[in-house]
């Protein structure tokens, strides 16, 4: 597999796993992920996956779609703010419901 796409799929998992979110971000053990605002740097920006969805198909029609809406909520919302406060947030909770769907459309494109 390509290093975009494992990383790409690694982000989604970090944005997906509330129970590791609030692990790292309001107890402060267990493996460290990202801050909000970092995350979506890294799934949109330091993978390329935000230019990739630009120049055209990159995993599927369905899974694009949904890592586009993903990328419009990490532009748009307000996530800058503590990371514990970000967590119970409906507008996070939104987000990692399309990193979930996003990550399981993927899969599903890969066990064929």
């Amino acid at each position: 597999m390509q290093v975009w796409r494992e990383n790409v799929i690694e982000t989604l998992r970090d944005i997906a796993d509330t129970d590791a979110q609030e692990a790292a971000w309001v107890r402060r053990v267990g493996r460290p992920i990202s801050e909000p605002v970092e995350l979506g740097c890294e799934l949109f920006d330091d993978s390329d996956l935000g230019n990739r969805l630009s120049a055209g198909p990159v995993f599927s029609n369905e899974c694009d779609a949904l890592l586009r809406r993903l990328g419009l909520l990490f532009e748009t919302l307000p996530l800058g703010g503590p990371p514990a406060s970000v967590l119970v947030s409906a507008e996070w909770r939104e987000i990692v419901a399309l990193a979930r769907a996003s990550l399981e459309c993927i899969r599903k494109g890969q066990s064929h």
